[in-house]
């Protein structure tokens, strides 16, 4: 018996390509995860913007096209500066800035020192110069990572900061616009519903999920999970659940997997927002400023109305106050032009996400292996974005999943 806890898009892929018996354990009454919709009022929501990337994975492409037909969107980021939305990547379009601060900007980066660094504060320094950083990138990113950017190592974000040729810059401070940098320029979206997706998905293994269990201790010694409803025996076990948060449920985890207490991460707060009229065209905003408290700001694809999503970063185990939530995210949209006034708002919802993103911290890479390995140990595989503690795309997380799956139906 394999055992799969959690249903979101990674378990389920699991048991999709499993060939003997299996259960999946779902601490809530639906799956999906934080890849697919939750309704308050009237209204699906999504966990913010959640949007599948096919770049270099054709086959998964192909893969998902027998649960649901997609749209293709062309990317149309940007980044809230000098009262105007800079296409994004900044760095590749110095022209929107004010004269003397791009011209500055340029020298700067003409001149970067392109050694490798240690942390992800020397990393932008040393390829954008002070001046960009000063701007964006710091302000930014600490408001993002909630913490001092040389606590973080560079490079592990999957090509969300690329790092622009000369003549590219160049290029863009003379007025061209890039719009394929970075892994995302592509995006993909249900045509009906990620929602609908999702409920399709999990339909060939709907039956082997046990829904309402969450886990509460695990043996490993031994091979058994424990619920608030019951015991599970496993000969393989495959997590889905943040990495942090399963270690922590293993009988003993202090002394026999000590790396799990330097995992770090951040929580998000998610405010969506059903508007009367849409007022902007861009699919997402990053936003720099301190004064706003969010650090992104975005629409969903199709829907009846629009729908717009704002994201606040928190720290692990903050708990906001909604109303100064729900205060600040009518301001945001009236400073960002979302909105003209409030009485454009038709619906808001708050969703507090507790685990949204890891921090690549100085040990991430030796205590995530570690922890793999170890695991392994015991027959226990762990994937997808929470599980693996990495950054991931649902494209991956479904390839990762396939292969474990795949790995087990050797043994």
């Amino acid at each position: 018996m394999t055992l799969i806890l959690g249903s979101g898009i990674s378990g389920l892929t699991a048991g999709k390509f499993l060939k003997h018996s299996f259960k999946i354990l779902e601490k809530t009454r639906v799956s999906g995860g934080l890849s697919t919709q939750y309704r308050s009022g009237d209204f699906l929501f999504d966990y913010g913007g959640h949007y599948f990337h096919f770049k270099d994975k054709s086959n998964i492409k192909t893969y998902v096209k027998n649960f649901s037909s997609f749209k293709e969107y062309s990317r149309d980021s940007r980044i809230s500066l000098f009262n105007k939305f800079i296409p994004f990547p900044v760095q590749f379009h110095l022209s929107y800035f004010p004269k003397k601060i791009s011209e500055h900007i340029l020298e700067e980066i003409l001149n970067r020192d392109e050694k490798k660094t240690g942390d992800l504060k020397d990393f932008l320094l040393k390829n954008f110069g002070q001046t960009l950083c000063g701007y964006f990138f710091f302000p930014f990113l600490s408001k993002y990572y909630r913490r001092d950017l040389s606590e973080i190592i560079p490079l592990k974000d999957k090509g969300s900061i690329p790092v622009p040729k000369n003549s590219d810059v160049i290029a863009g401070y003379r007025g061209k616009r890039f719009k394929d940098t970075g892994y995302n320029p592509l995006f993909y979206y249900p045509e009906k519903s990620l929602k609908n997706f999702m409920d399709n998905y999990e339909k060939s293994v709907k039956d082997n999920i046990l829904f309402s269990e969450e886990v509460k201790r695990i043996d490993v010694d031994n091979r058994k999970v424990f619920t608030e409803k019951g015991v599970f025996d496993f000969n393989n076990l495959i997590n889905t659940l943040p990495l942090k948060q399963f270690v922590s449920m293993i009988d003993g985890w202090e002394k026999r997997f000590p790396e799990a207490a330097d995992l770090e991460y951040i929580s998000t707060a998610v405010v969506n927002v059903v508007l009367k009229r849409r007022r902007k065209r861009f699919h997402w905003l990053y936003i720099p400023q301190a004064e706003i408290p969010f650090y992104r700001a975005g629409y969903y694809p199709g829907g009846k109305h629009p729908v717009c999503y704002l994201e606040m970063s928190l720290k692990p185990g903050e708990t906001p106050d909604m109303n100064t939530i729900s205060f600040e995210a009518n301001k945001t949209l009236v400073e960002l032009g979302l909105i003209k006034n409030r009485d454009e708002v038709i619906y808001m919802d708050i969703k507090i996400i507790p685990v949204s993103y890891i921090i690549f911290n100085r040990s991430w890479e030796n205590d995530v292996s570690s922890l793999i390995e170890k695991l392994r140990d015991f027959n226990v595989e762990t994937t997808g974005r929470f599980g693996k503690w990495d950054y991931s795309s649902m494209s991956d997380d479904i390839l990762s999943a396939k292969k474990i799956a795949e790995k087990i139906n050797e043994k």
